[in-house]
């Protein structure tokens, strides 16, 4: 049930869905997930605007792929996700993209990878100015690493990571259109009585393409010590 302070009454909300999952090998490496759910909501509402439900339908159907090789494993993921509300006509969706890997290059030394991507799309609502779509934003990430360790005390890592939104921005709001460089470079040494030093070295820039007083660049280096008791200095 849900309060509704305007018309001083319950409202009862009814709820009914349906959810599937597929998961089986198609190969002695390969993986394949299929999950979808569907899902409703409904009550009595009056003519106002404000008493309606804000998404009176919502569906997601993903499919997953993972597939272990030699020295590695990669991994897939495809999937729609919509919103809907029907009385006021309204429907968003978003298509998302993930794929990535690892791969041992030699003894100790790993390289991984991964890419994102997300679209959305919406119709415009009959009540609205502008439209939803124009605020609705594109993203992609590509993230690339690599990780060395010697012995179980020495371990080191690289990560890059590069990250872009874009929207139409009707409004000229910030963090809409944006780009992103992030560099981490950490350092992990553990001691013979369990204790650890770790440092880490971050040159990071911040890009907002329609604003640029949201624009930064961060440099950070930080010393971390641990001790076996879990203390940090």
């Amino acid at each position: 049930d849900r309060w509704d302070p305007e018309q001083r009454q319950r409202e009862p909300i009814q709820r009914e869905g349906i959810e599937a999952r597929l998961s089986g090998r198609v190969s002695r490496q390969t993986r394949l997930t299929l999950y979808g759910i569907s899902q409703r909501w409904s009550r009595q509402v009056s003519n106002e605007p404000s008493t309606t439900l804000f998404w009176s339908r919502r569906e997601t159907a993903r499919l997953n792929l993972d597939s272990q090789f030699l020295n590695g494993f990669f991994y897939l993921t495809l999937s729609r996700q919509r919103w809907q509300n029907d009385p006021r006509a309204t429907r968003l969706h978003s298509d998302q993209l993930l794929i990535g890997g690892v791969y041992q290059l030699r003894s100790g030394l790993t390289v991984l990878a991964e890419h994102r991507v997300e679209r959305w799309q919406a119709n415009k609502s009959a009540d609205a100015l502008i439209g939803l779509p124009r605020f609705l934003p594109d993203t992609r990430a590509s993230m690339v690493g690599l990780q060395w360790s010697s012995a179980p005390r020495l371990s080191v890592s690289l990560l890059f990571t590069h990250f872009v939104s874009d929207t139409d921005n009707p409004l000229l709001l910030p963090d809409g259109n944006t780009e992103g460089r992030f560099l981490t470079l950490s350092l992990h040494y553990l001691l013979p009585n369990g204790s650890a030093w770790s440092i880490t070295v971050a040159p990071w820039h911040y890009l907002d393409r329609v604003d640029s007083r949201f624009d930064y660049r961060l440099s950070l280096f930080a010393v971390s010590w641990s001790t076996p008791l879990g203390s940090t200095h």
